[in-house]
């Protein structure tokens, strides 16, 4: 069953929606059908959105689910108490394992399966995305 109020965990899912499932996994569970997204020119994955609350990147290549990705419908926080309306500067105080990226503009704590994108004006966490541990290994 899904839930928007539901834990971020990262190398794990969210909502109730698990990572490596596949999509008709993911469907049964939700009980609903995927709405797909355009994809974008060499997409090695196949890109869904979920009620207004995430998206789902699924790999071409095996159709399991490989990454999470919060929408603002989404409320559930991980751990640390991240969500996507926390200020920019709490992020690092909250989880002393992110790490900003200059240069892909981000947070990120890889060891710790969680990306946290900022919206630059507001300077607040927006998209908030949990992955699979082999990430690096899978061509995104």
């Amino acid at each position: 069953m899904y839930d928007k109020y539901a834990p971020i965990i990262p190398f794990v899912g969210m909502g109730g929606i698990y990572l490596n499932e596949t999509k008709s996994e993911v469907e049964r569970r939700a009980g609903r059908k995927l709405v797909r997204q355009e994809p974008e020119p060499d997409d090695a994955w196949e890109r869904y959105t979920f009620d207004g609350a995430m998206t789902l990147f699924f790999s071409s290549a095996d159709d399991r689910l490989v990454l999470l990705e919060t929408q603002p419908g989404y409320r559930g926080r991980l751990a640390s108490g991240i969500g996507t309306d926390t200020d920019e500067d709490q992020i690092t105080v909250l989880d002393p394992t992110m790490i900003y990226d200059d240069f892909e503009e981000f947070y990120n704590s890889v060891e710790h399966g969680v990306q946290i994108e900022t919206n630059i004006p507001e300077h607040k966490a927006v998209w908030i995305s949990v992955f699979v541990p082999e990430i690096n290994e899978i061509k995104l």
